[in-house]
C-alpha cells in the first residue's frame, strides 16, 4: 500500500542544528511548523474514465492499461484496489486461464501446465467460476479498456464489488463493443484481498424500435420522439415485430435523454445518380473521411462538424457521428446520427450494428 512519506521535523532539524551549532529554541520552532503529508489511498488512483474514444493517433487502450499498471505498482494485496488492479491487468493481457490451454513441452520431456497470473489473486471459489470470463480470453474481440463505474462494499468491510465498464473491439470497421463486468473481492484471514466471483452484465439494457421498414435497438434509458413529415402516417410499434400492411415509417425519429437531444434517424430519398456524399447535411463539413463498407445495402459513416452562429463573434460547434444505409431497391437512405459529446463511440456503434431493414437485411 502506498503511503506518503512522514517526516519528523524535530529529529531532522535537531541533527541539522546540532551540526551547525544551533539552539534548542530554534529546533522547537521548527517542530511546530513541521509538515505532515497525508496518506494516499489507492482507491483515489482507480481509473474512472467515463468515455473511451478511438483516435487515429492515440491508442486509448495503451493509456488505460498504463493506469491499471500504475495502480498495481503502487499498492499491494492488503487493499482491495491493489488486488483489483492485478485482476484487471490479467484480463487486459489475456492472462486469465478462463479457457483451457494446451500443456507445455519442456526440454526435459515432461509436460507442465500453464501458470496464469490471475490465479494468484483468486479464492478457491474464484478459480472455479473464472470460466465466466472465457469471452475475454479470445483473440477477437479482445478486451480493450476497463474503468470503474461503481463500487459497493459490505457492512462488515470484508467484501467489495466493483462494476467495471469499458470496451472490447475487433479489427473490423465499427468493431467496438460495450463491456460490463462485476468483480467481487473478499478479505481472507491473513488480511489479503482475493477475487471471489465474476459476472458479465448487460452494459446497455435495450429497447427495440420497429417499423414496417426497419428495426433498431437503443439503450432503454433513451426516449423516442416520432417526427412525421409530409403528412405520412406514424407506424412505430415499440417492442413488437413489424407486420405486413403496416403504415409507412416516420420520416424522422429523435433520440433524447433528460431533455437533451442525443441524435436521431432520418429517412432520406436516394435517387439515381446520387452518392453517399449527397446525403450529408449542407451545413455540415466532414472532419473524417467518408468511410464505406459493401453490404447488401451500401453502408457509409463519417464524423461531421456544424457551426451555429449565435451573434456577433459568438457561435457553437457541434460534432456528430453519421451513418448511412442505402437501400437501392427502395430508393431510400437511412441516416443515423449521434452527438459525440453525449453518445460515446461504443454506444453509437452498438445501435448502428443492430439496424436492420425489413426484408433486405433481416438475416
Amino acid at each position: 500500500m502506498v503511503r506518503g512519506m512522514l517526516f519528523k521535523g524535530t529529529t531532522i532539524v535537531a541533527v541539522a542544528f546540532g551540526l551547525l551549532g544551533g539552539t534548542p529554541a530554534l529546533a522547537a520552532t521548527a517542530q511546530e511548523t513541521a509538515v505532515v503529508r497525508p496518506v494516499i489511498s489507492p482507491e483515489r488512483m482507480l481509473p474512472r474514465d467515463d468515455v473511451h474514444e478511438l483516435s487515429d493517433s492515440l491508442d486509448s487502450a495503451w493509456f488505460n492499461l498504463r493506469s491499471w499498471i500504475h495502480l498495481q505498482n503502487r499498492s499491494d494485496d492488503s487493499t482491495p484496489e491493489g488486488t483489483l488492479a492485478r485482476v484487471v491487468t490479467s484480463l487486459l493481457t489475456r492472462d486469465t486461464g478462463a479457457l483451457p490451454r494446451p500443456e507445455l513441452e519442456t526440454p526435459s520431456g515432461p509436460q507442465v501446465q500453464w501458470q496464469f497470473s490471475l490465479d494468484l489473486w483468486l479464492t478457491d471459489k474464484g478459480k472455479m467460476v473464472k470460466g465466466k470470463l472465457a469471452g475475454f480470453d479470445v483473440s477477437s474481440p479482445w478486451l480493450y479498456t476497463l474503468s470503474v463505474a461503481d463500487v459497493k462494499g459490505s457492512a462488515d468491510g470484508n467484501s467489495q464489488t466493483y462494476l467495471l465498464k469499458g470496451t472490447s473491439r475487433t479489427s473490423a470497421p465499427g468493431g467496438i463493443y460495450p463491456v460490463a463486468i462485476s468483480v467481487t473481492l473478499i478479505k481472507d484471514g491473513n488480511g489479503h484481498w482475493r477475487a471471489d466471483d465474476f459476472n458479465v452484465v448487460e452494459p446497455f439494457p435495450k429497447q427495440r424500435l420497429a417499423t414496417i421498414d426497419y428495426q433498431l435497438s437503443l439503450p432503454a434509458g433513451w426516449t423516442i420522439e416520432k417526427v412525421q413529415r409530409e403528412d405520412a402516417a406514424a407506424a412505430i410499434e415499440e417492442n413488437q415485430q413489424p407486420t405486413a400492411g403496416s403504415s409507412p415509417a416516420p420520416t424522422e425519429v429523435i433520440f433524447r435523454k433528460n431533455d437533451a437531444t442525443l441524435g436521431g434517424l432520418r429517412l432520406l430519398d436516394f435517387n439515381d445518380g446520387m452518392t453517399a456524399r449527397d446525403l450529408l447535411p449542407r451545413d455540415a463539413e466532414t472532419v473524417t473521411p467518408l468511410w464505406s463498407e459493401g453490404l447488401r445495402e451500401e453502408f457509409h459513416w463519417t464524423t461531421t462538424r456544424r457551426k451555429t452562429v449565435l451573434g456577433e463573434n459568438r457561435f457553437t460547434v457541434h460534432y456528430e457521428r453519421r451513418f448511412y444505409f442505402i437501400d437501392q431497391e427502395r430508393r431510400h437512405a437511412y441516416e443515423l446520427y449521434f452527438d459525440t459529446s453525449l453518445v460515446g463511440a461504443e454506444e453509437a456503434w452498438d445501435a448502428v450494428r443492430s439496424f436492420r431493414t425489413v426484408g433486405v437485411m433481416d438475416s
